[in-house]
This record gives structure tokens, sequence and C-alpha cells, in this order.
């Protein structure tokens, strides 16, 4: 296990300087998981429900003789542990003899194997079984906390990139061997109470009450949303409300129709530039109520240059020889220097 880094030489732990001296201490370490018994003391203080429960105390479970301890199994299959995980937990004396299964009195139980879950995955498929394989999962995961694409545990980001909390607590119980397991502890627990359902039924006990016994269970869906704040929305809802306005104007006009498509054109044709020139310069070939197509076949294609010393003479003499009448150079002079 790679400790989280801590400064060397003068400055601040909670953030990296150039040239700042940094090192991480690095732990070779050995993991089991013990299934055990606790007893647990509640205090219920309120009227609301879970709300006001709350954990007083866990100490483990006194056994006044030897009779009461429990009575642990492990399921035999014969298979290794990347083709199946075995089912363990706790095993009534009537079935202590039972074949396909191994069984130990004691206050606990280290629960059994351990497999590559890249192994397992490519074998046989995961099920999040209470008393099955979860402890395997949670184990692998808590060694992994980089791989954020993890199958078999929550998404959380354990390594304190994203969490300077986190990082500073890291940073403290990693600085020794003997606190650097709590690491490991802590990350397998927070993993393993998000996975691990419990074993009960809804059917009253032992599972065998009838339909009209059965509890409610509420269930929540958890989904992403996206929360917008209206206030944000007012300039774009004025902008929708101006264009629908104009847009319901335009409907009624064209309804009367006092205004169409048609009107709406040959208005942008006069209005137009190119087609007020051409018109002007080629009225053989062209007018303002020119199909669009035709102008710019027959028309549009001319370069007209009205920034030259001589355009006006030349708009000029062109309206009068397309009426057929006569110009001479001085008229046209004149006219210019007016």
């Amino acid at each position: 296990m790679r400790g989280a880094a801590r400064r060397h030489d003068e400055g601040s732990q909670l953030y990296f300087e150039s040239r700042s001296r940094w090192s991480s201490p690095l732990y070779a370490c050995a993991s089991s998981v013990r299934a055990t018994i606790k007893t647990v003391s509640f205090l219920l203080n309120g009227t609301e429900g879970l709300k006001d429960l709350s954990v007083t105390d866990v100490r483990p479970k006194v056994y006044p003789n030897n009779d009461s301890i429990p009575l642990w199994g492990v399921e035999e299959t014969g298979k290794s542990m990347d083709e199946i995980s075995p089912i363990w937990g706790l095993v009534s004396p009537a079935y202590e003899n039972y074949p396909n299964i191994s069984v130990i009195k004691a206050e606990s139980l280290h629960l059994p194997g351990y497999s590559d879950s890249s192994d397992v995955s490519s074998k046989r498929t995961y099920q999040n079984m209470p008393g099955s394989e979860f402890f395997e999962a949670v184990s692998k995961y808590a060694y992994d906390i980089s791989d954020k694409s993890n199958t078999y545990g929550p998404r959380v980001d354990y390594t304190g990139y994203a969490n300077m909390a986190l990082y500073v607590k890291w940073q403290n119980l990693s600085s020794s061997p003997e606190t650097a397991p709590k690491i490991i502890d802590l990350i397998w627990t927070d993993a393993a109470a998000a996975v691990v359902v419990g074993t009960k039924g809804v059917l009253g006990d032992g599972n065998v009450g009838s339909p009209s016994e059965a509890a409610r269970v509420s269930v929540r869906p958890m989904t992403n949303q996206i929360k917008y704040r209206w206030l944000f929305g007012i300039p774009a809802l004025i902008v929708v409300i101006i264009c629908m306005v104009i847009g319901s104007l335009a409907f009624c006009t064209l309804i009367f129709r006092r205004h169409n498509l048609t009107i709406m054109r040959r208005h942008l044709n006069q209005s137009s530039a190119g087609r007020l020139l051409t018109g002007f310069l080629y009225p053989e070939y062209c007018n303002l109520d020119t199909n669009s197509k035709v102008w710019s076949k027959t028309v549009g294609q001319n370069v007209i240059d009205l920034g030259g010393d001589n355009a006006l003479m030349s708009l000029l003499a062109r309206d009068n020889f397309g009426k057929g009448g006569n110009s001479s150079s001085g008229d046209a002079d004149s006219w210019q220097r007016g």
C-alpha cells in the first residue's frame, strides 16, 4: 500500500510547491475478513422513527458457556474460488453433519479464500448475495481504489484527489505502520456497508408467512437530475414571448391576406440595391418583378462599379442610350459637376 505523500522541507503539507521535497511511504499488507457477532445497544429518542435512532454501544458478544457459542458453516462445492464463491454463515446444530458443509464452533469465522476479480469476472457472474461474495469483492476494491470503473464496488473516489479533508486523513494514518492498516479497514467498511443487503425476508418469521402478511418495503429510485434556476431563464422567456407575438401577427396578416409572401418578395426586390441598379442599367433584361432565378442567370453575375470618377457619367449615358436619346460628353460632364 502506497501512503499519502508528506513534505520533508519547510512549507505547507496541503499543496505542492515547485522544488519542494516529498516522499510516500510504502507498506506490504496482508488482509483477511473475519465474521463475528456483536452486541449493539440502541437509543430511540423521539417519534420520527429511524431519524431518532442512534447507536450507543457496540461490543463483542459474550457467551456464557461453550454450548452457546455459534456454529459456523461453509459450503463445500469441490470447485476453486475462480469458479464459484462458497456460501457461509450460521448453521443450526441440526445440520452439523449435513453433507457438503464444513462446520466449526467458534466465536468468529475467517471467511474463506480470495480471488482476483479480473479472473472471476471472466469465468462466472458476480452476484451480490449476502454471505457469499460481497467480502471478496469489497476486499479487491479496498486494495484498488484508483480503479474508478470497478464493477464490484461503489464508484467512489477514496484517493483524496478531490477531497482535501480525506487526503489529510490519509496523510495522518499512513505516517506510521501502526495506523496505516486503518486506511484499508475504513475503505472496506464503507464499501461493504453499501453492498450488504441482509438476509431477512418480508413474509414474517422464517419467511413462511402468507402474502397478506407481507411487510411493506419502500423503494426509492435513485436517478441523476439536472436542476435549473428559473430566474436565469427570464431573458429566454421574454424572447420566446416576443417571437410568439410576432409570429401570431404574421400569421393573422397572412390569413387576412393583407400581406403574403408574394408582396413581401416584391418589397424585398424593391429595396435591394442589386435589383435597382440592374433594372436601371439593363431594363431590357429585367425589372423589379423579374423571377429570382431568371434575374440571377441574366444580370445577376454582372459587376457594377460605383466607386470610379466616371460612375455617374456612365449611368447617365447608359440611361440616355437606353431611352433612345442622344447625349454629349459635355452634357454628361455638366451633370457630373452638378
